[in-house]
C-alpha cells in the first residue's frame, strides 16, 4: 500500500464509524499491512477482529464517543492539535491557526465541516494530499513543525484511556506511520516522495 494511500485510510478511521472496519476493505487491509504494530500492542488478533466486526458497531461508536468526545469527567483523547499546541488547551487557538496556514500554504481552503480543521482526521487528510501532490518540502515542515509536535501526546492520551483492540491498532499505526514517512520521506528528500514511497 502506497503512503498516501495509508493516510487516507487513517483519515477515514479517525472518523466517526458509520459503518463496521470489517466491511472497508481499505481498513482492513490497512489494518493487515502493519503486522508488527499489531503485536507491540496489548490484543491479540482475535480480540481486533471482534472489535472490528459488524455486530459491533454500536459498541464501536460507543467507544469512539467516549475516547474523542465526551466521556462522564472528561473526555480522554481530544482529537485536536489546539489542545495540545495552546497554552491554555483550549479549541481553536495556536494549533488551529498553525493549521490553517499550512493549508492555505498548500492552496487547501479548509471547508465548513462537522469538526474543526485542525481535528485528527483532517490533518491526516491533508498528509495524504501532501504526499499525492508531491509537496515535500511542505510536507516535511508540517510533520516536523506542526504535526508530530502533537500526535504523540495524544496517542499517549488514546492509550492512557484503554482503549478498545481497534483504536489501539489505529493509534499505533498512525504513530509508525508518521514517524517512518518523517524519517524517510524528509530526510530522504523529494525524490522518495516523487515515487510515491510506502511505509
Amino acid at each position: 500500500m502506497d503512503a498516501a494511500s495509508v493516510f487516507h485510510l487513517l483519515s477515514e478511521a479517525f472518523s466517526f464509524p458509520d459503518m463496521p472496519p470489517s466491511a472497508n476493505e481499505g481498513i482492513v487491509d490497512l489494518i493487515a499491512g502493519f503486522p508488527t504494530v499489531i503485536e507491540s500492542g496489548n490484543s491479540d488478533a482475535n480480540a481486533l477482529a471482534n472489535s472490528i466486526s459488524a455486530e459491533n458497531l454500536l459498541e464501536l461508536q460507543a467507544e469512539y464517543t467516549r475516547l474523542f468526545i465526551n466521556a462522564p469527567r472528561k473526555t480522554p483523547a481530544p482529537p485536536y492539535a489546539s489542545v495540545y499546541l495552546s497554552n491554555n488547551r483550549r479549541l481553536m487557538q495556536e494549533g488551529y491557526d498553525d493549521t490553517i496556514r499550512f493549508y492555505l500554504e498548500a492552496g487547501v481552503e479548509p471547508l465548513d465541516g462537522p469538526e474543526p480543521a485542525d481535528h485528527i482526521f483532517y490533518e491526516l487528510e491533508f498528509v495524504g494530499l501532501l504526499i499525492d501532490s508531491g509537496q515535500a518540502e511542505l510536507l516535511c515542515r508540517f510533520l516536523k513543525g506542526h504535526l508530530l509536535k502533537w500526535y504523540p501526546e495524544f496517542f499517549g492520551c488514546i492509550l492512557q484511556a484503554d482503549p478498545n483492540p481497534y483504536y489501539e491498532t489505529i493509534a499505533r499505526i498512525t504513530m509508525s506511520s508518521l514517524t517512518s514517512l518523517e524519517k524517510e520521506f524528509c530526510h530522504e528528500g523529494e525524490s522518495n516522495l516523487k515515487n510515491g514511497g510506502s511505509l
